[in-house]
C-alpha cells in the first residue's frame, strides 16, 4: 500500500512540475534558513560536548551576587580573587579549586610576535579538568615558569616544530616573562567553556600586578571554579561562603556584596545571567531570538505558502477523490496519500536544503566572524533536526489540504455540488499572515539600515575621527613612540592613558560626595588626555600629573549631583578623598551609551600606562597609522603594535549588526515576497477559474476590463490591507524592541517607514493578482461561455 501511495504522488507532482519547482526551491531556501538559524541553537545545545561529564560532576563554578548602589541586584561569574583559597582552607568539603582569568600581552619567539590574550589558571586546573594533550605532560604545570599552546598556537609560534621543553617570551605590564612550554593542548571547540590559546599559572599572574591572596581590598577578579566531595552539599557550601561577602564589604566600602551561589559545572550560563565572567558563555538570548525568529517567520511563510498551493492543486482533483471514496477508500487512506505528496515535496526540499545550508552556513559564520560552522555540529543531531524539520513542515503544511480533500461527499463530487471554492477564511488567514511576516521583515531591513546612517552622524561629544590608538606597555614606550612621530605634520598630539573611550573599558568604583553613595566610571589617564581627543573644558583646567588627589568631571556629572559650585569640591572614591580641578563637556563613550553614567577622570600612574592615543588629520589617518606601524618597527624591531582607528572601534559591533541584519532582513523580505506572491497566484488562479463563467456573462453585458479586475481584486486588496496592517504593528514592535536591545543610540521607528513597506508589499500583492486577472479578464468571453 505504501509503495501505491509513492507511485500516486511521483506521477500527480510529476503533472505539476511548476508548482513542484516552486514548492521545492521555495521550501528548500527557507529550510536552508532554519539550519543557519540552527547553528545558533546547536551552539548552545552542544556547549561543553567535548567535556567529559563524568570527569566534572562534582565541579561547580562560583556565582557572586551583588548589587549596585542604587539597590539593585546582579550577578557576576567572577569574585575576588581571594576567595578560593579562604574557602578552600576554612570550608569542608572543598577538594580543590582553580581561578581561571586572563589579561593582555604579546608572545614572541625568535622574529614572531603577537598580541594575545594569555589565560592563568591555580596548579588544580590540569588535575580537575584534564584537557587533551597533544604532547607534553600535565606534571609540567607544576612549574610555575611553564606555558601550555593550544595546537593552533603551537602551528603559530613554532610551525612544525615539537614546543615541548622550548621557550617563549611574555611580555605583560611592562614586565618580562621567560616560559617553557610544558605541553600543547588539543584545540577545543569554540563552544566550550575553555577555549584558552595560551595557559600559564596563576602565580605569574599574581606577580606581574602584585596580587596577594590575603589582600581583600584588591579590585582583581577572577572566575572560580571549586571540585567538592560531595556535590549535594553545594548550597550548604554556598550558605558558608556568605561570611567572605561581608568580609569584601569590610574591605572595600560600597562593593555591594551579596552573596554566593554555587552552580553546577555543566549548568548553562549565558550573558544574559551574569554581567562578568573570564569563562567562555553560551550565545545570548537575544542573538538566539533574532536569528531563530527570522529563520521561524521564513519557514512558515513557505508552510503556509506550500498549504495555498497544495489546496488549489486539490481542487482540480475533485473527481478522483471521488472515485477513490466510491471503490472504497477511507478517509485515513486519503489523508495519507495527500500527507505523502507533501513529504516526497518537504523531503526534495529538506535535501535541497542541506546542500545549500553547506554554503549558507559557512557565509552566515564569516558574515558574524565565528569560528563555527557544520563541521562542529554533532552529525546526530543533525539528522534528527533535519527530520524534525521534514515532519514538523509536512505536518504544518499539509495537515489541512488533506483534511479538507478526505472530508468531501463523493455524492456531491460526482454531482457537481463540491466545487473549488476558491478562497476561504483559513485560506485568507494564511495569506495575511504571509503578506504580514513579509512586511515585518521588510521593515526591520529598512530601519537597521537607516540605523546604520544615522549613527553616523551621531557627535559624541570629542573627536573620534581625529583619533589611532597603539597598544603600548609603560612610559618608555609611550615616551619612544610619542618622540618618534612628532615631527609628523600630520599628527597634531599624543597622550598616553590606561583606559580609552570604548576601547579599554573603565572599572566602575564606588564613590561618595555630599553623604551621596554611588557607583562612577573611573579614567585613569594623563593630563594630555583632553586636549588629544578634544574633549573641551567648561570650567576649570585639567589636574596635574604630579597630583594624585586631583580629579576632573563631566558636566552630566555635575547636573545628576546637584553641584553649583564643582570646582574644589570633594569627591572620596574608595576610601581615599580627591579634589575636582575641571568640568568637561557631556560626551559618549560608545553606542551603548547615554550618558547616565558619572564619570570621573583621574591621573593615571605612569608605570601602568596601557595606551598611546594620537591625535592626526582625519583626511589621511589610515595613512597616518600606517605610518606609526612603521615608526614602532623602526623602534621595536621585535614588538608587535596593536593601532586601531578610533571610528572602528567604535562602529565594530554596530556595523556588524547594522550592515549584517539589514541584508539578512532584506534577502528574507524579498524571499518572503516571492513565496507569497506565489501562493496568492495560485489563490486568484482558483477564484478566477471559478468565476470564468461569471466573467464571461459580465463582459458580455458590458462590463470593461477595468472593472472585472477591480471586482475581483477587491477581496485580494483586503487581504493585503490586513496584512499590510498587521505586519506595521509587528514590525514597529519588533524592530523597535531590537533597536532597543542592542543599542542606546539608535534611530527612532516612526509612521513613514511603517507605512511605506507596507504600501510596497501591498503594492507588489495587487500586482500579482491583477496581472493573472487581467490575462483571464481580456479574454474572448465566448470561450468562457462554451465551457462547461
Amino acid at each position: 500500500m505504501i509503495l501505491n501511495y509513492l507511485k500516486v504522488a511521483i506521477r500527480r507532482l510529476l503533472k505539476n512540475k511548476v508548482y513542484l519547482f516552486i514548492n521545492t526551491l521555495g521550501m528548500g531556501i527557507a529550510i536552508a534558513c532554519a539550519m543557519t538559524a540552527y547553528l545558533l541553537v546547536a551552539y548552545n545545545i552542544e556547549f561543553d560536548a567535548a567535556v567529559n561529564a563524568n570527569q566534572v560532576k562534582n565541579i561547580v563554578k562560583v556565582v557572586h551576587h551583588r548589587k549596585n548602589s542604587d539597590g539593585d541586584p546582579y550577578q557576576q561569574l567572577v569574585a575576588p580573587i581571594t576567595l578560593a583559597p579562604a574557602a578552600a582552607e576554612e570550608i569542608s568539603g572543598i577538594k580543590q579549586y582553580t581561578r581561571f582569568c586572563s589579561t593582555g600581552g604579546y608572545l614572541t619567539r625568535g622574529d614572531k610576535g603577537f598580541h594575545e590574550t594569555i589565560f592563568f589558571a591555580d596548579s588544580a586546573f590540569m588535575n580537575m579538568f584534564q584537557p587533551q594533550l597533544v604532547s607534553g605532560s600535565y606534571n609540567n604545570f607544576d612549574d610555575i615558569h611553564s606555558i601550555f599552546l593550544s595546537e593552533k598556537f603551537a602551528k603559530k609560534y613554532f610551525a612544525g616544530e615539537d614546543p615541548a621543553g622550548k621557550e617563549i617570551i611574555l611580555n605583560v605590564n611592562n614586565k618580562q616573562i621567560v616560559a617553557t612550554v610544558g605541553g600543547v593542548m588539543k584545540d577545543m571547540p569554540f563552544n566550550s567553556t575553555f577555549t584558552e590559546n595560551a595557559l600559564m599559572r596563576y602565580e605569574q599572574l599574581a606577580a606581574i600586578y602584585n596580587l596577594r591572596d590575603d589582600d581583600w581590598t584588591t579590585s582583581t577578579e577572577a572566575s572560580v571554579l571549586f571540585e567538592l566531595n560531595d556535590i549535594q552539599r553545594a548550597s550548604t557550601i554556598a550558605k558558608q561562603m556568605d561570611k567572605y561577602a561581608s568580609r569584601r564589604n569590610e574591605a572595600i566600602a560600597d562593593a555591594g556584596s551579596v552573596g554566593y551561589e554555587l552552580l553546577p559545572f555543566m549548568h548553562p550560563v549565558s550573558p544574559n545571567d551574569v554581567r562578568g565572567s573570564d569563562l567562555h558563555l553560551r550565545i545570548p538570548n537575544i542573538a538566539l531570538f533574532i536569528f531563530t525568529t527570522m529563520g521561524g517567520i521564513i519557514l512558515l511563510i513557505a508552510c503556509f505558502n506550500l498549504t495555498n498551493t497544495t489546496l488549489a492543486l486539490s481542487m482540480r482533483r475533485l473527481k478522483e477523490i471521488g472515485i477513490r471514496k466510491v471503490v472504497g477508500s477511507g478517509r485515513i487512506q486519503l489523508v495519507l496519500q495527500f500527507l505523502f505528496e507533501i513529504i516526497i515535496t518537504i523531503g526534495l526540499a529538506v535535501a535541497v536544503g542541506f546542500a545549500m545550508s553547506l554554503k549558507t552556513i559557512p557565509e552566515f559564520a564569516s558574515m558574524w566572524e565565528l569560528p563555527y560552522g557544520m563541521h562542529e555540529l554533532n552529525s546526530i543531531n543533525i539528522v534528527i533536526a533535519l527530520l524534525v524539520l521534514l515532519f514538523a513542515t509536512a505536518l504544518l503544511a499539509g495537515i489541512y489540504p488533506a483534511i479538507f480533500g478526505s472530508r468531501l461527499s463523493p455524492v456531491l463530487l460526482f454531482k457537481g455540488g463540491a466545487k473549488a471554492g476558491g478562497t476561504n477564511l483559513f485560506t485568507r488567514t494564511l495569506l495575511v499572515i504571509q503578506f504580514a511576516l513579509s512586511v515585518i521583515v521588510m521593515i526591520a531591513g529598512t530601519m537597521f539600515s537607516r540605523n546604520a546612517a544615522y549613527q553616523e552622524t551621531i557627535s559624541f561629544g570629542y573627536d573620534k575621527d581625529m583619533i589611532i590608538t597603539a597598544l603600548i606597555q609603560g612610559p618608555q614606550e609611550a615616551e619612544a613612540l610619542s618622540n618618534a612621530i612628532a615631527s609628523n605634520p600630520k599628527i597634531e598630539s599624543s597622550a598616553p592613558s590606561i583606559h580609552h573611550f570604548a576601547f579599554i573599558n573603565a572599572p566602575k568604583r564606588s564613590a561618595e560626595i555630599n553623604g551621596q553613595k554611588f557607583n562612577a566610571t573611573v579614567y585613569e589617564i594623563s593630563p594630555e588626555y583632553f586636549a588629544t581627543i578634544g574633549l573641551q573644558f567648561t570650567s576649570g583646567v585639567s589636574f596635574n600629573e604630579h597630583d594624585s588627589t586631583s580629579i576632573v568631571v563631566d558636566e552630566n556629572f555635575v547636573r545628576r549631583k546637584g553641584l553649583a559650585e564643582p570646582i574644589g569640591a570633594k569627591v572620596e572614591i574608595e576610601g581615599k578623598t580627591f579634589r575636582i580641578t575641571g568640568v568637561v563637556t557631556d560626551h559618549l563613550t560608545d553606542l551603548k551609551s547615554d550618558n547616565n553614567e558619572d564619570y570621573i577622570y583621574r591621573p593615571a600612574k605612569p608605570a601602568d600606562y596601557l595606551i598611546l592615543v594620537i591625535r592626526a588629520d582625519a583626511s589621511s589617518l589610515k595613512e597616518t597609522k600606517d605610518y606609526v606601524d612603521n615608526e614602532w618597527k623602526k623602534l621595536f624591531p621585535g614588538k608587535p603594535l596593536r593601532t586601531d582607528l578610533q571610528p572602528d572601534i567604535i562602529y565594530l559591533d554596530a556595523n556588524s549588526y547594522n550592515h549584517n541584519l539589514g541584508k539578512i532582513f532584506i534577502f528574507l523580505t524579498v524571499l518572503g515576497c516571492l513565496l507569497s506572491i506565489s501562493g496568492l497566484y495560485s489563490m486568484a488562479s482558483l477564484n478566477i477559474h471559478r468565476r470564468t463563467k461569471e466573467i464571461g456573462v459580465r463582459k458580455v453585458l458590458g462590463a470593461s476590463i477595468a472593472n472585472i479586475i477591480r471586482l475581483i481584486s477587491t477581496e485580494f486588496a483586503m487581504i493585503l490591507v490586513l496584512a499590510g496592517i498587521a505586519g506595521a504593528v509587528g514590525g514597529y514592535y519588533m524592530t523597535d524592541g531590537l533597536l532597543t536591545s542592542l543599542y542606546a543610540q539608535r534611530i527612532e521607528v516612526t509612521f513613514w517607514p511603517l507605512t511605506l513597506c507596507s504600501l510596497f508589499v501591498i503594492a507588489v500583492g495587487l500586482s500579482a493578482t491583477s496581472l493573472t486577472i487581467w490575462t483571464t479578464a481580456k479574454e474572448n468571453p465566448v470561450k468562457s461561455l462554451k465551457a462547461e
